[in-house]
C-alpha cells in the first residue's frame, strides 16, 4: 500500500441524527488529487489539485480556478504523506500482535479481510496474503463512527482539469 502510486481513500463519518458525511479522495502521488465531499446525498464541495493549480466548486455550482501558494506543499503530496503516515502507524502497530485481538473476519467488496481490534475499540481490516495491506480502519470517537476505506491501488485516476468559470486567488 505504501508503495502504491495512486489510491482511493473514502472517509465516512456517521453521527446519530445527522446526515452521513463522506469525503472521497483519489490521490496520485506527486501528480494531483480529486476530492468530493458530501453530506447525505448532497455534494457540498469538489476540489481537483493538479500540480500548482486548484479547481473548486461548491455543491454542483461552477468551477473556480486558483493556484496553490508557492510556499505551500502541493495538496496531493500532503494528502499522500498524511495517509502514508497513518498507514505507517498501522503497520507499526500490527507488528505488535499482542496489542490486538483477532475478531470476526469481514468481507469487503468480495475480499475476506483479516480483522483485528485494539483495546480502545479501533478495528483494522487487512487484505489476506503475503502482501497484505490495510483495507479498512474503523474508529469510534466523540459520538461518531469514522471509517477509512483504502481501495483502487495503482489504478488510473482521471486528473483532467475541469473547465473553470472564475479564476480565484492563491490558497
Amino acid at each position: 500500500m505504501r508503495a502504491a502510486r495512486s489510491f482511493r481513500l473514502v472517509v465516512t463519518v456517521r453521527r446519530p441524527g445527522e446526515p452521513t458525511h463522506v469525503e472521497d479522495n483519489r490521490i496520485v502521488r506527486g501528480a494531483g488529487a480529486r476530492i468530493k465531499k458530501a453530506d447525505g446525498d448532497t455534494v457540498t464541495e469538489e476540489t481537483v489539485y493538479i500540480g500548482g493549480n486548484v479547481y473548486r466548486r461548491a455543491n454542483t455550482g461552477t468551477w473556480e480556478q486558483g493556484t496553490v501558494r508557492e510556499d505551500s506543499e502541493p495538496a496531493s503530496n500532503l494528502l499522500y504523506r498524511n495517509t502514508s503516515s497513518l498507514l505507517g502507524e498501522l503497520y507499526d502497530a500490527t507488528a505488535e500482535p499482542d496489542h490486538f485481538t483477532s475478531i470476526e473476519p469481514l468481507t469487503i467488496d468480495g475480499t475476506a479481510c483479516v480483522a483485528l481490534a485494539e483495546p480502545d475499540g479501533t478495528r483494522i481490516y487487512l487484505t489476506p496474503g503475503e502482501h497484505a495491506h490495510p483495507r479498512r480502519l474503523v474508529v469510534n470517537s466523540s459520538g461518531a463512527t469514522v471509517i477509512w476505506d483504502f481501495t483502487e491501488l495503482d489504478t488510473h485516476i482521471d486528473l483532467t482539469p475541469p473547465t473553470p468559470t472564475h479564476p480565484t486567488t492563491p490558497r
